[in-house]
């Protein structure tokens, strides 16, 4: 009996702790498809459309738009699979100094609207697609994409 009661204690507690991973995975798994896909539909976004500089800096989000359901930016943050995950997708303005050499945050917490020193590269956006979630532990994710329209 006593070691049946030993075996029980040392064994729940190990499941439950493999079950608390197996979830972690997953949710750190959808968390990085939902940020390479957010980097992916920016990236279409700004090469179909000719006009791209028009998307100025802020914060989207991924919306289906037309009777093609094409993907498409629109300003916000979006909340995904039952309000789990959010998805930030920043568009910032790029700066470069007089060598071009870039001049921008590593990640911006909010989009750069004016270029502190250097000049604006008018042909080049920054993006930057954040996924953060809900989960004991869990830290948001990132990634960056810098976009250049070449004439």
């Amino acid at each position: 009996v006593a070691i049946l009661g030993l075996l029980i204690v040392s064994i729940f507690p190990t499941v439950a702790f493999m079950f608390q991973r197996l979830k972690r995975t997953k949710y750190d798994a959808q968390a990085s498809l939902l940020m390479q896909e957010g980097i992916e539909v920016a990236y279409n976004v700004f090469t179909a459309n000719t006009d791209w500089i028009s998307l100025t800096p802020g914060t989207y989000k991924i919306v289906r738009t037309g009777p093609n359901q094409l993907w498409n930016l629109e300003a916000g943050t979006e909340n995904i699979f039952q309000t789990r995950f959010t998805r930030v997708i920043t568009v910032s303005k790029v700066c470069r100094d007089s060598s071009s050499n870039l001049i921008s945050p590593d990640l911006p917490s909010l989009p750069v609207l004016t270029c502190s020193s250097g000049a604006e590269d008018t042909n080049s956006r920054l993006v930057t697609t954040l996924v953060s979630w809900d989960e004991p532990g869990a830290k948001p994710i990132n990634a960056q994409l810098l976009v250049t329209k070449f004439n």
